[in-house]
């Protein structure tokens, strides 16, 4: 299902998807100002679900150009007609064109057969021909006429395959446009009996954009901290000992194992931040709070203090679990003289 748009950078009017395969968004992360990463970070979330029409992304991105006019994106989207669309937010404003594509060696547009599939009767080597389809695309149909697979494992196969099917048809054929390799490299095939040409697309319209989005090659979106006066639920795995010295602990001093585990992570930060990473994995064997089974349980941890567990763990190469019983077992003689 198709819908008339007009297209503000070429004044046309484009047969843009309704419905949509894919989104890549690139929101040019690096040039933009961090007082707007909050802003970004929520367009991100409202604009990047495949679940949009075309018409809700769109109203979505210039909701977001308008209340934000110096936030810039480029938006790729897949038409679920195997072909591509470019959308654009600049300056308050977005525009939109369909990506083009030409055969190798041409050099002129024309219209390429996005949505067509190709049926073919295999008259010769059915049972052989038949077998190979079947590798590529194990739901084919092979009893009769055979539609066939728009997907192949690489250019080498797609070009053998259709060369060998191109001499056991007597009829039929026509062209569609096939993928092949690790990449998803697009070629026009054209079969008619006795000859296949399968020749490389090429993108005509912004290529090194268009070559970025589709590979996902896109600046991580910012992730903002949390808010340091909030909750938030954290699973930790703790050994046996440690969480009955926790617990222990915790009742002694009439607050809860969380806020045991907090005051912990602060005592213990300048160590943290010093100590090798074999020393932290270590540090609950050196206080004899190792032993027994490991039991998860979950705990609310401020937003600060959850960033700062993730930040150690990421800085030692371990998980949150890890530096959580190292932080009690560092913090040990502070904990007991509470």
């Amino acid at each position: 299902m198709l819908t008339a748009v007009e297209n503000m950078e070429q004044g046309k009017i484009l047969a843009m998807p309704a419905y949509i395969e894919f989104v890549r968004i690139d929101w040019h992360v690096e040039s933009t100002p961090p007082d707007l990463f909050p802003a970004l970070v929520a367009a991100n979330a409202r604009c990047s679900s495949d679940d949009h029409t075309f018409e809700t992304l769109r109203a979505e991105l210039r909701k977001t150009a308008a209340a934000h006019p110096t936030l810039a994106a480029d938006v790729l989207l897949g038409s679920g007609y195997n072909s591509f669309y470019l959308l654009r937010v600049r300056r308050g404003r977005v525009t939109e064109q369909a990506v083009e594509e030409r055969p190798e060696g041409e050099t002129v547009t024309r219209d390429l057969p996005y949505e067509d599939l190709v049926t073919v009767t295999l008259v010769r080597n059915r049972k052989v021909l038949g077998a190979a389809l079947l590798a590529v695309d194990p739901d084919l149909d092979v009893a009769s006429a055979i539609d066939l697979p728009t997907h192949y494992s690489s250019e080498a196969l797609l070009r053998k395959l259709m060369h060998r099917i191109a001499l056991a048809i007597d009829a039929g054929g026509g062209a569609f446009i096939a993928e092949a390799g690790d990449h998803d490299a697009r070629f026009l095939v054209e079969l008619v009996p006795g000859k296949a040409v399968v020749r490389a697309l090429l993108v005509v319209t912004q290529p090194t954009l268009v070559a970025r989005l589709l590979a996902n090659e896109l600046t991580p979106i910012p992730r903002l901290g949390r808010d340091p006066r909030q909750g938030y639920p954290c699973e930790l795995d703790w050994p046996a000992d440690m969480l009955a010295y926790l617990t222990a602990a915790a009742t002694r001093v009439q607050h809860s194992v969380a806020y045991l585990v907090q005051y912990a992570l602060r005592v213990a930060r300048p160590k943290l931040e010093g100590a090798s990473s074999k020393t932290l994995l270590t540090s609950a064997k050196a206080v004899g709070l190792h032993g027994g089974a490991m039991t998860a349980r979950s705990i609310k941890l401020s937003g600060n203090t959850l960033d700062e567990l993730e930040a150690f763990a990421k800085q030692h190469d371990c998980s949150t679990s890890e530096i959580a019983r190292a932080a009690v077992a560092l913090a040990k003689s502070d904990i007991d003289t509470f």
